[in-house]
């Protein structure tokens, strides 16, 4: 299953970080860095796909961050910043 951003959202770029504004709940969201990477690839994307693209970019063990990922993969989901399908 694919994850796609949420149509309740709007999202800025602002220098080296995201700005993600969730409407209905109006909170803000700052994603940089890794969270900015996943964010920027997140969307149509399966998780294993995701993990490998992380992987690469940022030289590491896809096992090695595969919990790490999954858990902001999962708070995305829960915010409703994301859905799966």
């Amino acid at each position: 299953m694919a994850y796609f951003k949420s149509d309740k959202i709007i999202e800025k770029p602002i220098e080296n970080y995201i700005a993600v504004l969730d409407v209905d709940s109006e909170q803000c969201y700052k994603l940089e860095d890794v969270a900015k990477f996943i964010w920027e690839n997140i969307e149509n994307n399966e998780f294993e796909n995701i993990l490998q693209l992380v992987s690469k970019e940022f030289s590491c063990d896809k096992e090695s961050i595969r919990g790490d990922i999954e858990e902001f993969i999962e708070q995305l989901l829960e915010k409703k910043l994301i859905v799966e399908l």
